[in-house]
């Protein structure tokens, strides 16, 4: 019976190592296991955070960017849109410029940009069809003043201004400061001669 306890006990000893040998074993894997996923945690993090920089970035370019050309448009006059916009079409000549430039935010910003880009146009096309009416009116004045003619050309030129308004022009900014006068002076001609017909 005392040999049959210490073989019970010799073969307790060795399951309990066998046991612990097991339970080692798997805190190493698990230790390991453990290190593995941190090690993974830590590349994710690190990939998350140059992409945050890089987002971060991008958005500071396109604010510095959009502010001036949100500036010039606030202006009104049609010099400093030009000034601005002129630049920044040419910087996105390509889609892959601007892919290049803004990232994922390329899309948005060529919008924005081609929005200001169509600003100025409308604002020159306003610019020159308020020059031609003055033209028109001041050709107009060398003799007697057909009246028909006269009121097309200050419709012509109640549109243009309408289209300058409409677009936030400013016109004595955008022409000279002496297109102020010359309009009224031709709203005035226009005007005295209706009252005369």
């Amino acid at each position: 019976q005392l040999q049959v306890r210490r073989d019970f006990d010799i073969a307790m000893e060795a399951k309990k190592k066998e046991f612990q040998d097991e339970r080692s074993q798997l805190e190493r894997e698990l230790a390991a296991e453990k290190l593995q996923l941190q090690k993974e945690l830590d590349e994710e993090m690190e990939v998350m955070r140059t992409e945050a920089r890089w987002r971060r970035a991008v958005i500071v370019t396109v604010v510095d960017v959009l502010s001036p050309l949100e500036q010039a448009i606030a202006t009104g006059s049609l010099q400093t849109l030009r000034d601005v916009i002129e630049p920044l079409s040419a910087s996105i000549a390509s889609r892959s410029a601007a892919d290049e430039a803004y990232g994922e935010l390329a899309t948005a910003v060529v919008a924005v940009i081609k929005m200001g880009d169509e600003r100025l146009r409308t604002w020159r096309s306003v610019a020159i069809g308020i020059k031609e009416c003055l033209q028109d009116i001041d050709g107009l004045r060398a003799g007697e003043v057909p009246i028909a003619k006269l009121t097309n050309a200050c419709h012509k030129l109640f549109r243009c201004l309408h289209e300058a308004q409409l677009t936030s022009m400013n016109v004595t900014k955008s022409i000279d400061d002496s297109v102020t006068d010359e309009i009224v002076d031709a709203i005035m001609l226009w005007q005295k001669s209706a009252m005369n017909h």
